[in-house]
């Protein structure tokens, strides 16, 4: 048997991943473990809470907007590169994200608003061939 050697914290690194989710509310859960798993397999906890909360919205967003009852899937893929994370969330709708316009009692509503507020930049393109887009984020953090 061999001398045992030392843990050493796992070092900050890349890591792409992708999961697809059935076009449900439930899959909003998911799809912020996902985002929260990948974070912490490359060592930036620094920015769970931004973008498992941006997750959410994206993701709520594709099932409640961009699915339209379409049986289609809903796709989440990360990059973790060395200063940012960039999350896209994909659905089968060529219809470009809008913003609601919200009252102070509206329950829901303000997702672009908190993605515009916490992301440092987002987007979204059609992809090609289509149908269907790509809505996309990304968080900065220390290299």
């Amino acid at each position: 048997m061999g001398r045992p050697r030392p843990v050493r914290a796992r070092p900050l690194g890349r890591c792409t991943a992708s999961v697809t989710l059935a076009p449900l509310r439930s899959s909003v859960p998911v799809a912020r473990r996902f985002v929260t798993a990948c974070l912490v397999s490359v060592g930036h906890r620094e920015v769970i809470d931004a973008a498992a909360l941006l997750t959410s919205e994206l993701v709520a967003n594709a099932v409640d907007h961009g699915t339209n009852g379409v049986q289609a899937t809903v796709g989440v893929h990360v990059w973790c590169e060395a200063t940012r994370l960039h999350v896209e969330v994909r659905d089968p709708s060529d219809a470009p994200p809008r913003r609601s316009a919200v009252s102070e009692l509206d329950e829901q509503g303000r997702g672009l608003a908190l993605v515009d507020a916490l992301a440092t930049r987002w987007g979204y393109d059609n992809t090609s061939p289509g149908p269907g887009k790509r809505v996309w984020f990304e968080v900065a953090y220390a290299a």
